[in-house]
């Protein structure tokens, strides 16, 4: 009987420590975790590749990072350390690249944030498996940001970025829950409006808090871990730390120097640098606002010349080279959809047809420009998270940006027509030009014989104010006919169209005499 009964007790001090060991199991789950999550560390002596991640977060920057573990992979290393120095980029880009980072099972990767880790690059930071800063380092405020075309930043309010938050901040809170990391920390990193206190009571328990259950707690005797920053993070602000205090929350598992002395202190031998190239530093020219204009000026006058004056090729091989970078950049770095490049080339095409097919300028032409536009725009403006549904720009983030590259394409196409009438009164007059626009009659001309001089080599018989007519379409350059004195008939001239399309068959009389160029206008019945 006595065993019977030593049993039953031994059965209930058993379920009684159980249930004591649950009880503080949750009450340490609910004060959160305060100190850096303590994943295995790969030992001394671990072969480790560097990454270096710089600049815009966007998606050459993804393929690229898997690329370079794919390197890293090859060489067999057993550890990753990423190098971050950026303010971020696309969202879509950093949500990509974390879950990539989350998925890595071959190896141990550190985020060191060397100078800042701002916004797309925290989301990056937080999913890899630890944290190490250096001293002047920063971390946090991933909210929504604007790009810049030279890389400049601009806040996003607080009622767009509450639109495309969600996402970002189910990450970080992924994150948390695999690192360590206090979630509610993590969350007030994304999110405006949360109140984060960091407090701890008599018996040394720490805890994250918002502002509601700080109260109640204040009342209980807990007090502020760090009274000269309480509330760690308030409604008005995103949490942005430095390296002292983020290793104080137990973001950062140690604050190192540099990554030689961070490399050294674990006696890891980094077998792989991979730093970005001239290739990369080429794309992050080429994505640059300025660049962009330019280009766009280019091609625009390259698309006017070629299809006015075509056959020479060297028009054509400028604008195919600049459609290729204005297309092929943003396919890239991720800004650009296959909708948009087909918007330009058909744009292109009906353009095309216009000038070379059907005479005047009307639908197609017209239709072909804004198709031109809308495309070229549209690839400077980034994509959002696929999990906000719809087409058209959904909050004024977007339309802000889709005004913005309006603005530029507009511009440059402007500066391209102003340029384009430069070109068309001048260039055929200047030594290149003259190499450009034909100046000499092909054929027998009508009436004469072969070998007639063409016009300026005849003693100035062409006057302005002569009258004649085409006799091929003036895009603007072209064949018109005019009545010689000498041969007593009609004598064909390479003429320059003032103006708009000019077909065959049109009365014309001679406008202005450049040097060997006639410049003709439609005759005024």
């Amino acid at each position: 009987m006595k065993m019977v009964n030593c049993d039953a007790m031994r059965r209930t001090i058993t379920i009684v420590i159980v249930l004591w060991a649950a009880v503080l199991g949750m009450g340490f789950v609910a004060s959160g975790q305060t100190t850096a999550p303590m994943t295995a560390v790969p030992p001394r002596g671990t072969r480790v590749a560097v990454i270096y991640v710089e600049g815009e977060i966007n998606s050459y920057t993804l393929r690229d990072m898997q690329r370079r573990f794919a390197r890293a992979k090859a060489a067999g290393v057993k550890a990753v350390v990423l190098d971050i120095d950026s303010y971020g980029g696309l969202v879509t880009a950093g949500l990509d690249m974390s879950r990539f980072l989350k998925q890595q099972k071959d190896f141990h990767v550190t985020a060191l944030v060397s100078r800042k880790a701002i916004s797309a690059g925290a989301m990056i930071a937080v999913a890899c498996d630890e944290i190490v800063m250096t001293p002047s380092s920063t971390l946090g405020d991933c909210a929504p940001i604007v790009m810049g075309p030279e890389g400049g930043l601009q806040s996003v309010d607080a009622t767009n970025r509450a639109k495309i938050e969600s996402p970002v901040i189910e990450d970080f809170r992924d994150s948390a829950q695999r690192n360590g990391y206090d979630t509610l920390l993590m969350e007030s990193m994304v999110s405006v409006g949360r109140e984060v206190y960091w407090v701890q009571n008599s018996d040394g328990q720490r805890r994250f808090v918002d502002g509601e259950t700080y109260q109640q707690l204040s009342n209980d005797g807990w007090k502020a871990v760090l009274p000269e920053r309480n509330p760690v993070d308030s409604k008005e602000s995103l949490l942005t730390v430095n390296a002292t205090l983020a290793q104080q929350l137990g973001i950062a598992r140690a604050v190192v120097p540099d990554i030689e002395t961070f490399l050294a202190d674990r006696g890891w031998q980094a077998v792989l640098r991979l730093q970005r190239g001239p290739g990369d530093a080429l794309i992050a020219f080429l994505s640059s606002g300025t660049v962009t204009f330019f280009l766009i000026t280019i091609l625009s006058i390259s698309i006017y010349i070629a299809m006015h004056a075509p056959g020479h090729g060297m028009a054509e091989v400028v604008m195919v080279s600049c459609l290729a970078v204005l297309l092929g950049v943003p396919l890239l770095t991720g800004y650009a959809e296959w909708w948009e490049v087909l918007c330009v080339l058909i744009g292109i095409v009906l353009l095309a047809l216009e000038i070379f097919v059907i005479p005047g300028f009307g639908i197609a032409g017209v239709t072909g420009i804004l198709l031109i536009v809308v495309g070229l725009m549209m690839t400077l403006v980034p994509p959002v998270p696929p999990e906000m549904p719809g087409f058209a720009p959904r909050v004024q983030l977007q339309w802000d940006l889709v005004t913005r590259a309006l603005l530029l394409v507009l511009g440059a196409m402007f500066t391209s027509l102003v340029t384009a009438f430069f070109i068309s009164r001048h260039l055929p007059i200047l030594p290149i030009g003259r190499k450009l626009v034909l100046t000499a009659t092909v054929g027998r001309p009508l009436g004469g014989s072969a070998g007639v001089p063409p016009a300026g080599d005849s003693g100035g018989w062409i006057k302005v104010g002569d009258a004649g007519k085409t006799t091929t379409d003036l895009r603007p350059g072209g064949m018109a006919a005019f009545f010689d004195p000498v041969l007593n008939d009609q004598r064909p001239v390479d003429v320059l169209g003032d103006g708009n399309f000019i077909p065959a068959g049109t009365s014309v009389v001679v406008h202005e005499l450049r040097g060997q160029v006639v410049v003709v206008r439609r005759a005024v019945s």
